[in-house]
Order: C-alpha cells, then sequence, then structure tokens
C-alpha cells in the first residue's frame, strides 16, 4: 500500500514526533507520480504506481525505459523496494514543450506519458527521483545503522543519480516558518517540481515480515506552503 502522507499547514498540525524539538530529515516533497521500485539481487523486475491505495498499475516496461534494469551504482547485490516519483523537470518541461505546444505543465505531461504505459522516445523526458527505501530483505550496511534516516539518505545517494534534495533541521514553533522558507529557497530554484517540505523522524522502524523481509517504517507529515492569494475586483 503507498499511501499518501499527512499534511500540515502550521505548527499546531504537526504530530508529536516532528514537533517535540528532536533532529528531523527534511526532503523535497516531489510533485510528481508516486512509484515503488522492486528489486531482486540489484536488477529492476518490478515497478507500480499507486493505483486506488491499494493495487498499483504495473508501469514495469516504462520505469526499465527510463532507469534501465541493473542501474545501481554500487549496490549490485540489494534485494527490496524503493519509493521515488515520475517526474518532467522544468528544464526537460521547456524541451518537451518544443515538441508539444498545448502541453500545461510538468506534472500532467509526465501523467499523460505514464498513464498511457507505453515505451516511446518521450520518456527521455522523465527521471525518476527516489527518496526512501520501503522494504529490504537485509540490512543495508549493517544491522544497528539502517534504522538511522542518514543511512538510508547516503545509500541512495550512492546508488541511483536522481535523489530527493534533502537536510537535517531543527525546527520550533518560534522558528519552523523561516526554516520552512529557507528550504523553499534553497531547493525551488533547481527546477524540480514540488509542493512542499517532507518532515520526518530521524529513526526509523524495522518490521519484520514474511520471515525473509522487512518493512521500514517512516514518521513523516508533509508541510504545505500557503497558496498564493491575491484580491481582486470582479466586474
Amino acid at each position: 500500500v503507498a499511501g499518501s502522507l499527512d499534511k500540515a499547514y502550521v505548527w499546531s498540525d504537526f504530530n508529536k514526533a516532528i514537533s517535540s524539538g528532536c533532529e528531523l530529515h527534511a526532503s523535497l516533497k516531489l510533485d510528481g507520480l508516486s512509484v515503488v521500485l522492486y528489486y531482486r539481487r540489484g536488477h529492476l523486475y518490478r515497478a507500480l504506481t499507486r493505483g486506488d491505495g491499494n493495487v498499483g498499475i504495473d508501469i514495469t516496461e516504462v520505469a526499465t525505459a527510463i532507469l534501465g534494469t541493473d542501474h545501481l551504482n554500487k549496490d549490485k547485490k540489494f534485494t527490496g523496494a524503493v519509493r521515488g516519483e515520475i517526474l518532467m523537470t522544468l528544464k526537460n518541461f521547456e524541451e518537451f514543450q518544443k515538441l508539444y505546444l498545448n502541453a500545461k505543465n510538468p506534472r500532467n505531461s509526465a501523467a499523460g506519458l505514464i498513464n498511457s504505459n507505453k515505451v516511446c522516445p518521450d520518456l527521455q523526458f522523465l527521471d525518476i527521483y527516489v527518496y526512501t527505501v520501503v522494504g529490504i530483505e537485509s540490512m543495508i550496511y549493517s544491522d544497528i545503522e539502517t534504522t538511522d534516516r542518514r543511512i538510508i539518505s547516503v545509500w541512495l545517494s550512492d546508488n541511483f543519480d536522481c535523489t530527493a534534495p534533502y537536510d537535517y533541521i531543527w525546527i520550533s514553533e518560534i522558528d519552523f516558518r523561516d526554516e520552512m522558507n529557507s528550504l523553499r529557497d534553497k531547493w525551488y530554484p533547481m527546477g524540480i517540481p514540488a509542493d512542499g517540505i517532507v518532515l520526518s523522524d530521524v529513526y526509523v522502524k524495522i518490521v519484520h515480515k514474511f520471515d525473509i523481509a522487512y518493512e521500514i517504517v517512516y514518521d513523516s507529515q508533509a508541510f504545505k506552503f500557503p497558496s498564493e492569494a491575491k484580491q481582486v475586483t470582479v466586474t
């Protein structure tokens, strides 16, 4: 099941894990199409979209056309699942729009290509940005360190060319708005479609499942910036 994150718009919306004053993992909330990539011994063998939240749509051929099957840079023995977003960067959208003048925005353009579920030359305009490991057969690097989000983030950076920008921060009710604005000013100009900041507890839970596999559970929330507004007169 690949559900969506709980949203926070003001300080009182944050849960205790986020507002407790502990160090947090902050990452750019990508505005694309959610996908889970499944690997067996370093080989991409399945890719599923969120679908209806319970059953995903198989887009393995499309994901393979974007990434290849053996694209992990270092960990050629990895067996598990990685979550990411399929998106069209603003730079790629500019090139895409030269071919398709009616293209409205990067997200809709990416959705159109993915929902067609066809391998075509236009997939060159898409990237898959990853941001979490959601399941593993054996621990990453060591049994102890995998519970630290830092190790997971390093593993993702070691193995994928496109990862969501992230940082580690401390926030309080007094300064959280300034901190969120600072991250937005740093990350939004990178040209990656985004719609907020994801905040997570640095430490994750490892849940043993199916005797041979582990699920990684994150305590995360998405901070959403207030919508821009202007006062107008309707005549």
